[in-house]
């Protein structure tokens, strides 16, 4: 459910991401908290990678048994029309909570915990690909 606070709109983080049908139906109830894994940048696009380390609404068979052959999942995706970035503290790897919202049709996405600081404002952002390890 959506939130309208001004003229910003926010959001659970999968209904965020475009092509997203495959999140919705494993993480319906949402991710949790997450680490920002990997970012990077290439003319005016970005790739994230988001580690989520909540188990799975629904069993995905070729993925195994949560907590026997995986207890992360990567979910991977791709970014256009970066405008800002703001980044501090990249080194301290710590979960938080992954927002998003929506002003002056600008994506927001933020991510941030114990100093750490993640924030970005896009065009848009597409789900890629899913894949997972165990720590």
């Amino acid at each position: 459910m959506d939130t309208t606070i001004a003229d910003v709109v926010y959001k659970n983080f999968v209904d965020c991401v475009d092509n997203n049908i495959f999140l919705q139906s494993v993480f319906p109830s949402g991710l949790g908290d997450v680490l920002v894994g990997q970012f990077g940048l290439d003319e005016g696009s970005f790739s994230l990678n988001i580690h989520v380390l909540k188990q799975p609404d629904r069993e995905i068979k070729k993925w195994g048994i949560w907590g026997v052959n995986y207890d992360v999942i990567v979910i991977k995706l791709l970014g256009s029309g970066v405008d800002d970035i703001t980044i501090r503290n990249w080194q301290k790897l710590t979960a938080g909570p992954l927002l998003c919202w929506i002003r002056e049709n600008r994506l927001f996405i933020n991510c941030q915990s114990e100093g750490r600081f993640f924030q970005i404002s896009c065009s848009g952002l597409i789900f890629q690909s899913g894949g997972t390890y165990i720590k």
